[in-house]
């Protein structure tokens, strides 16, 4: 057993490198952490069937700065805890900055009885300020449509691991955030719009993305990741009813 402080960058690195990449598709590969943390640390290394290694872990934010992917988004200021072992890993309600306002954090990887490979889910509740959206550049075109907004309004996030690559479900009502913009996307402050965007990764490094705005806005389109910067392949937009 061992106990310290350190790099998360550092605690990032153990848990990539032990079986608990295997067991979670590798879905920590491209996690990215700043800022020091807290790490207990338990192996047992059998050296006539190191096949059977185990490892039980924890590491404690203190308010470290958080991504686990690159299309994920940055997960700021993370006070809390993320165990893992050589079975999965656990994000317990961390509680963090993001899309300009707090946010609780949880999940990790759930496995589902009769299926070989477990999901790995990590979900968020909190509130989002037109000035956090703006700062969403790769979440386009929400940090366009937030040039033009006020307020802050409660929303929830499901980040989901496929092959190590993320999809990212957002929805909310938008109650409490107003649109500055012409007909059909005018909007009130008080008025519910269920906003829902979805990131969704594809194969050969392609990602389709989809938002929908109540029955104001729709839309729809696919981007080449692997040219510099991403590609638009093909999408469709909608106004209005």
């Amino acid at each position: 057993d061992s106990e310290g402080h350190g790099p998360l960058s550092a605690a990032l690195g153990i848990a990539k490198a032990s079986p608990v990449a295997g067991f979670t598709q590798h879905a920590l590969d491209y996690a990215e952490g700043s800022g020091e943390s807290a790490l207990r640390l338990k192996l047992d290394l059998p050296i006539d069937d190191i096949d059977k290694s185990q490892v039980d872990g924890r590491v404690s934010l203190k308010g470290n700065d958080l991504r686990l992917s690159a299309d994920s988004p940055p997960l700021g200021q993370a006070r809390g805890d993320i165990s893992f072992s050589h079975t999965g890993f656990a994000v317990h309600d961390v509680r963090v900055q993001l899309l300009g306002g707090v946010a609780q954090v949880s999940g990790g990887m759930h496995h589902k009885p009769g299926e070989p490979v477990p999901d790995v889910v990590v979900r968020a509740h909190g509130v989002a300020t037109a000035e956090g959206l703006r700062g969403m550049t790769d979440w386009a075109p929400l940090p366009a449509l937030a040039q033009h907004a006020s307020g802050s309004a409660a929303y929830d996030a499901v980040i989901a691991f496929r092959a190590s690559q993320p999809d990212v479900q957002v929805t909310s009502d938008l109650r409490g955030m107003a649109w500055d913009l012409p007909a059909p996307l005018k909007k009130t402050a008080d008025t519910v719009w269920p906003l829902r965007y979805v990131t969704r990764a594809l194969p050969d490094e392609r990602n389709e993305f989809s938002l929908r705005v109540g029955d104001a806005l729709a839309l729809n389109y696919e981007r080449d990741a692997r040219s510099t910067p991403a590609r638009v392949l093909r999408g469709a937009l909608a106004l209005g009813d």
